[in-house]
């Protein structure tokens, strides 16, 4: 599952530069131990609870599944993944039964996540 490569890769630190933009650069230090092991069982939750993918103008979405995953553990991962990421820009749609997780962001964002996702 690529959201899981993707996820795994965020919980480190990644920096990627490419070509005419600015480096983005994921780092780990921004959460304490307990945070960097609790967000740890999300990312793994949430790997199984992903049920679909799609590619934006300017970056992801995912679908989970809510039974797997729950809102409130969704908005803890962002909680978490925003300190460690603040150039992503997170997006929840809730609709019906339906929960899509969009990860997107500035101009290279989505070249970013295509390059660390191997799309």
């Amino acid at each position: 599952m690529k959201l899981a490569s993707l996820l795994l890769l965020l919980a480190g630190f990644a920096t990627t530069t490419l070509a005419g933009t600015a480096p983005f650069a994921c780092n780990l230090n921004a959460m304490n131990r307990e945070e960097r092991q609790r967000y740890g069982v999300l990312v793994q939750k949430m790997r199984k609870a992903q049920v679909g993918q799609k590619e934006l103008a300017n970056g992801f979405e995912f679908s989970i599944d809510p039974k797997r995953f729950s809102l409130v553990e969704l908005a803890e991962w962002i909680t978490y993944e925003s300190k460690c990421c603040p150039f992503l820009t997170f997006g929840v749609t809730v609709d019906g039964g339906n929960v899509r997780l969009a990860l997107t962001g500035e101009k290279g964002v989505k070249e970013f996540l295509k390059a660390e996702l191997g799309v």
